[in-house]
């Protein structure tokens, strides 16, 4: 089929089959009092074989309008529907997906629910399983010239969720699916709640979907309470897989340290870089004394700088709100600290106690951020009792607070719920792997004393479970950079030679004026495996997604200090080129602003 062809029955202007997915719609739903639905047609652009979606309900069925909620609908590729599960739900939902034509094969059809107990059964002879969350169902009815029903449902689902879920409902075909001759009539699924299904706009809902199936090319017909789907719940989800890079310290931990006092430390560097103020290095009143001709004495010693805070919110970007006058520079309290006390002792000092902060209120107002983030990485004490201190120790978890940050875990579990294709990479100039892998594995086990609740439905991601990928850290790498390009060492963990570390050579004094390191001659030399350059490097990172796994690189913070800290220097973030390529998204407490 010709891509530029234009779909028969859409509206003038709609973009030809086969483009980039797009969502229209130009209708209006509502029920009337005895719950009759009443429906106009919208047109979304894709291609979507045989198959008639509907989902309704009347409005006397209502009984909770948050309850469940059509939140993505996927009718492009992946041909899913997913529907939000938002407590408080009582009782049972029913969900019956009934096929009315006289196709030989049926389409597969799959559920997976995120939480709550799960059953499925073939109606025509009642026979039904049982399924543990997270389990994918697969029923194919090949009774021919029939009615049979296969359902799903949701099973008491203890009265109220205990956090909002989702039910995914997959109309993937199976490969000998046999289609439909032209003059057959369109296979027809219709999928009815029992329970409250109310739109996005919160009146009784329609959504559907029609797709005429002659084999022409022609549009799907969709249904909503909005005259706009960008507005609705049912969108076109980003299935491009993920590559997350984190950096590890004050990224993904608070300090590279578990004790309590390191993590207030970090914290406090971590406000101090909130902080935003105008540095000024002169005044009127504090002008060097002049002679009789008005030049500066030679005794006057030139003012030192001054911070102000500028009294805007904390934030990681310069505010654009602030008046800065001349002569005068903005600056976050920490880089301030850093660009004029040089001893790195005093710096850091500095730094945390907030002592160049001159004005009471702001200093003040400095510390009750410290206090809050405080309060926030303690580890709650009921919770601290209800947990062994083995499983807690054995996690990595000492001193009462929090190691890794709590969203991190909260980040995976939920891409996992989604079913989104992903992988990680822990980024460290350090040596905090370690700390990181061992509390991390613990989760990926459900060990974790704290946060393998979140993925306790789903299961463990460990590789013990099928189609579950095993997320576990199981190697640190190390990247080494040079003239020639990036060399990843694997299952290497490396600073060099112990008698002149890498590290050492870099802050060599005078300063080098070549790289004297030779790291590959060091890497062949311990017999490693290596990746080298950046078209290999691209590769392996494409198989790492593939694999949906969880790696540890060590990167050159030599190479990066010898370049003078430019970003150009630093931890390398290869684009993977082509059409599938992966979306990647790096966090680093480091990346500045002023240089990206």
């Amino acid at each position: 089929r010709s891509p530029a062809a234009a779909p028969r029955g859409g509206p003038a202007g709609q973009a030809p089959m086969g483009q980039a997915p797009l969502l229209r719609s130009c209708c209006t739903n509502a029920a009337d009092g005895t719950g009759t639905l009443q429906e106009e047609k919208c047109v979304v652009q894709r291609d979507y074989p045989h198959v008639d979606f509907r989902a309704q309900t009347a409005s006397n069925a209502m009984q909770d309008p948050s309850s469940v909620q059509i939140v993505r609908g996927d009718l492009q590729f992946e041909r899913v529907i997913k529907v939000r599960l938002a407590p408080p739900l009582s009782g049972a939902l029913g969900l019956e997906l009934v096929r009315q034509t006289e196709l030989e094969e049926w389409p597969m059809l799959s559920a997976v629910v995120a939480g709550g107990s799960l059953a499925a059964w073939n109606s025509a002879n009642d026979d039904q399983q049982r399924i543990r969350p997270g389990d994918r169902v697969v029923s194919v009815d090949g009774v021919q010239g029939s009615a049979a029903a296969v359902s799903v449902r949701l099973q008491e689902l203890l009265k109220a969720l205990p956090r909002e879920q989702e039910l995914v409902i997959d109309f993937s075909r199976s490969e000998d699916t046999v289609s439909p001759k032209a003059n057959q009539p369109p296979a027809m699924v219709q999928s009815r709640w029992r329970q409250a299904l109310p739109s996005c706009c919160g009146s009784s809902a329609l959504c559907t979907a029609v797709e005429d199936s002659d084999g022409g090319d022609l549009p799907v017909k969709v249904g909503c309470g909005f005259t706009d789907l960008s507005s609705c719940g049912m969108r076109l989800p980003d299935r491009v897989p993920l590559l997350l890079h984190f950096d590890v310290n004050k990224t993904v931990i608070h300090s590279d340290s578990i004790s309590s006092k390191a993590s207030e430390d970090g914290i406090r560097e971590a406000v101090a870089d909130l902080f935003w103020g105008l540095v000024t290095t002169s005044r009127a009143e504090e002008s060097p004394s002049r002679d009789d001709g008005g030049n500066a004495s030679a005794g006057g010693a030139p003012p030192a700088p001054r911070w102000k805070w500028t009294g805007t919110p904390p934030g990681i970007a310069p505010p654009a709100d602030v008046q800065v006058e001349k002569g005068a520079t903005l600056s976050t309290y920490f880089k301030f600290c850093k660009a004029h006390v040089k001893d790195k002792t005093e710096m850091k000092q500095c730094v945390r106690t907030f002592d160049k902060v001159e004005d009471i209120a702001t200093k003040a107002e400095m510390e009750s951020v410290v206090s809050r983030a405080l309060e926030e990485i303690r580890i709650p004490e009921e919770l601290r009792q209800g947990c062994a201190n083995s499983a807690l120790e054995q996690a990595g978890l000492k001193g009462g607070v929090y190691f890794i940050v709590p969203t991190l875990f909260h980040l995976v579990a939920s891409l996992q719920r989604e079913g989104r294709e992903f992988a990680i990479l822990f980024r460290s100039f350090g040596k905090d792997h370690e700390k990181v892998k061992n509390e991390w594995n613990a989760f990926c086990e459900l060990r974790h004393p704290l946060f393998s609740r979140l993925i306790a439905d789903i299961g463990p991601l460990d590789g013990s479970v099928p189609h579950l990928p095993d997320r576990r850290v199981h190697t640190l790498h190390t990247l080494y950079r040079d003239e020639q390009g990036p060399l990843l060492i694997l299952d290497t963990f490396t600073n060099g030679p112990e008698d002149r570390t890498w590290d050492s050579w870099a802050k060599s004094k005078p300063r080098p004026t070549g790289d004297t390191r030779d790291g590959r001659a060091f890497a062949q030399a311990m017999n490693s495996k290596t990746v080298d350059g950046l078209a290999n490097l691209q590769t392996w990172m494409r198989t790492h997604i593939q694999q949906q796994a969880t790696s540890a690189i060590k990167d050159d913070w030599a190479w990066w200090q010898w370049h003078g800290e430019k970003a150009h220097a630093g931890k390398l973030m290869p684009l993977i080129p082509g059409s599938d390529a992966p979306r990647q998204v790096f966090f680093d407490d480091n990346i500045e602003v002023d240089d990206p």
